[in-house]
């Protein structure tokens, strides 16, 4: 199979024509879309109807997130921002319900495909060193990892344990013994010093990597731009034959780990569908599938039922011993939860410029968009039995998240703990992180960051109080 793999078209139809038109002339069998194919252009509904026609395997990107609302565009650049906020009022009702359904993860044998990658793909962080990488193929056991978000075409191979190598784009054979993650650059954005879309082609017979580079028309897409006043000519069309590498990215850096979304369908299996390869060899373009009558649903001959057994010694000795468990499980519940004080994200007041309770289904339901030294939360703790108290978190905290450390105070008692990962901003897992003494009395239980915070420091759903003694 040759996979023709593409990412953040961002609504440019003449990066886009160029790009298909330049797959199907290499002999491209299968399409694949990592994302942001809205965002930054001109043309996002265009755009995204013609990719529909000829890519059956796409992904959810950050701009798709933000067009839908999913992604607070706070967090991006001010001429992001205003770009997502455009092209959001374009997308119609059929757009909107087929981004809304995209996966944020394909996978295929050994190949995985995500726009930002593989850690928290929720997350959006970006891959731009030898550790990030690094991360990456540990969250994974795919041996090729194919990503964009960057617009930054490169590719980083594992070769021994813990080593990971950075590579410019080269054509390559790719070896049985190592793993890669390619980055595919960006079709219709480039950052890295040149003004040509980047892709990629894989041949999964020869094994056999390569980026293609492919001139547009960049007269036609600036004067496309300069008629839709909420956007802003991109980089490289305002540096042409600038030399100098700058990665700028929409979401502002420091904020990326605190930018989680929930993404209802997050994985799918590569789909081929064969009259999209026969239109990818034709020169005349894609093709109307036919329509194809569903297939008659098979008699089903229902068993007679069968009369009711009669309940026996035995099922009442079973059903005795059921209930005995029942009631030994509820009351060591109840010995256990008799001491515990449980603080719900709903009960905390806030401090801070960007600190908030994050919703589902219009409820608050854990604190995130920790970003500022001075963002605090703050309980008052009604204590009916001076003593020591365990302190549990219920809290979700990705493995990029740049700050994780914290400083909690309840009287005269300070901790200081730095808390593990979950795995993902939205995996939920307990964890006592230490004891504190408590008199009698309402007390003011205090959380903040200890230090500086370079991400989010925890969605923090509950704080649990057990006294111990």
């Amino acid at each position: 199979m040759r996979y023709a793999i593409f990412s953040d078209i961002h609504a440019n139809w003449q990066a886009w024509c160029a790009v298909r038109a330049d797959f199907r002339a290499q002999g491209a069998t299968t399409a694949i879309c990592l994302g942001d194919v809205i965002g930054y252009g001109p043309s996002p509904l265009r755009v995204l109807r013609d990719v529909r026609q000829c890519c059956d395997n796409m992904l959810f990107g950050n701009h798709e997130a933000a067009a839908l609302g999913q992604l607070d565009v706070d967090i991006f650049t001010p001429e992001a921002r205003r770009a997502a906020e455009w092209t959001a009022t374009q997308l119609d009702g059929d757009a909107r319900r087929f981004l809304g359904e995209l996966p944020m993860v394909i996978e295929d044998e050994d190949i995985l495909f995500v726009h930002a990658e593989p850690v928290a793909p929720e997350a959006w962080g970006y891959v731009e060193t030898s550790a990030d990488a690094l991360a990456c193929f540990q969250a994974t056991q795919a041996r090729l990892i194919f990503v964009g978000h960057t617009h930054f075409p490169e590719v980083f191979t594992l070769r021994t344990v813990g080593v990971v190598t950075q590579t410019q784009p080269a054509e390559l054979t790719l070896d049985a013994g190592a793993r890669y993650l390619v980055n595919v650059g960006s079709v219709g954005d480039p950052r890295d010093g040149t003004a040509q879309a980047s892709y990629c082609l894989f041949d999964t017979a020869t094994r056999k990597l390569k980026w293609r580079r492919v001139p547009f028309d960049l007269d036609a897409l600036a004067n496309e731009i300069r008629q839709r006043p909420q956007l802003e000519l991109p980089w490289f069309l305002q540096e042409r034959g600038a030399a100098t590498v700058r990665r700028t990215h929409a979401i502002r850096v420091p904020m990326v780990a605190a930018t989680p979304i929930r993404i209802t369908a997050s994985r799918a299996r590569m789909k081929v569908d064969f009259s999209r390869m026969q239109a990818l060899a034709s020169p005349a373009g894609p093709t109307t599938r036919p329509a194809v009558p569903p297939a008659a649903a098979p008699a089903v001959h229902p068993s007679p039922p069968r009369p009711p057994r009669k309940a026996g010694h035995k099922g009442i000795f079973f059903i005795g011993l059921v209930l005995a468990a029942l009631l030994t499980a509820a009351a060591f519940v109840y010995l256990r939860t008799a001491g515990t004080i449980t603080l719900t994200a709903q009960q905390a007041a806030l401090a801070g410029r960007t600190i908030r309770l994050e919703k589902k289904d219009n409820l608050p339901v854990h604190i995130a968009f920790w970003s500022q030294p001075a963002d605090a939360v703050t309980w008052t703790v009604p204590v009916q039995r001076a003593g020591t108290y365990a302190i549990t978190f219920v809290y979700a905290l990705a493995p990029r998240a740049g700050a994780s450390s914290f400083d909690l105070r309840c009287g005269s008692t300070r901790l200081l703990a730095q808390l593990p990962t979950t795995g993902s901003w939205y995996t939920f897992r307990s964890a006592e992180i230490g004891t504190i003494s408590l008199a009698a009395g309402t007390q003011t239980l205090v959380i903040r960051a200890n230090g500086r915070i370079a991400g989010g420091l925890m969605n923090l759903r509950a704080v649990k109080l057990h006294r111990v003694n």
